[in-house]
């Protein structure tokens, strides 16, 4: 196996399926919304939402998809965005809505 000589950049891909290429690094929960379109400008085009009872913890990323998408709508074609459910006990798809 050949070793990495240098750390991944923010604006390197790698393939996924079908045409797909994810940049290295992910973009989760994050305090400031502005965070996720200064993100996308500096190369990452991977944001990661849940969908269970963690979902209003992600509000940030979620808000700023929204500025960014609302600013550069051809960013859309560009973003890949992965969203998880942990859904194992009931209460988990009602609790956080409560």
């Amino acid at each position: 196996m050949e070793q990495r000589r240098e750390l991944p950049k923010l604006t390197d891909r790698l393939p996924l399926r079908d045409g797909l290429e994810v940049s290295p690094v992910c973009v989760g929960i994050v305090g400031d919304p502005d965070v996720v379109p200064a993100a996308f400008e500096a190369g990452i085009n991977f944001f990661f939402v849940t969908a269970d009872m963690h979902w209003p913890l992600y509000e940030g990323v979620r808000e700023g998809l929204r500025r960014l998408l609302k600013s550069n709508p051809a960013a859309r074609d560009s973003l890949v965005v992965g969203v998880v459910a942990y859904v194992t006990q009931p209460e988990f798809c009602w609790v956080p809505f409560v």
